[in-house]
């Protein structure tokens, strides 16, 4: 995985490279850090847009493979497909009697890579959360909010049917008290990022 990594990395700057030589040679020579900052720039440019594909495309299936956590299934569901950077993924929701408040749902996500190919896994639980979070989290206070996921058997990392995570909700109600106790507890902004569908 290193040597992967390492050459992803070793191709994002010759590409960067050759993009700062390119206009250093039609424009005006470019200085060392200038060429340093190009190089940045793209590598940050590239990373971001994948990761923004990525998770929208994990939303949109998580969200639809669990579009109601009372919807009774026997065999759970899976879902197939490709993306369009020429990977492959795959979800599988576990079947709705193995658990009463929440289910799981596995993902498996397939890129080509400079070398070989890249394999992400990774495991959501999803509820129907929102019913009475919202009067949980008016008080503000954490040990509130752990009761209630206590008493669900459900973890902070849990997710609405939609992708949203407590995290979200604790933000939309402004409960820094909250917001501070969940960022201390492992939940990340960066790796859980906000947003909103209208």
């Amino acid at each position: 995985m290193f040597e992967v990594a390492q050459a992803q990395e070793c191709r994002g700057l010759a590409i960067a490279t050759y993009i700062a030589i390119a206009q250093s040679t039609s424009n005006k020579l470019l200085s060392s850090s200038e060429t340093s900052a190009a190089i940045e720039r793209s590598e940050h440019k590239r990373r971001d847009v994948q990761r923004d594909e990525a998770i929208s495309t994990e939303r949109q299936i998580v969200s639809e493979i669990c579009s109601s956590t009372s919807e009774v299934d026997l065999f759970g569901k899976i879902r197939f497909g490709a993306e369009g950077s020429g990977g492959f993924y795959a979800f599988m929701a576990t079947p709705s009697w193995l658990s009463r408040s929440s289910r799981s749902v596995y993902s498996v996500m397939v890129q080509r890579a400079t070398m070989g190919w890249q394999v992400n896994l990774r495991t959501y639980e999803v509820a129907n959360v929102y019913d009475d979070l919202f009067d949980v989290l008016s008080y503000d206070e954490p040990d509130r909010l752990h009761k209630y996921l206590h008493d669900r058997r459900l973890s902070i990392f849990v997710r609405e049917t939609c992708g949203h995570s407590i995290l979200h909700a604790a933000m939309y109600c402004l409960c820094f008290n909250v917001i501070g106790a969940l960022i201390n507890q492992g939940l990340d902004v960066d790796s859980d990022p906000i947003w909103y569908r209208t």
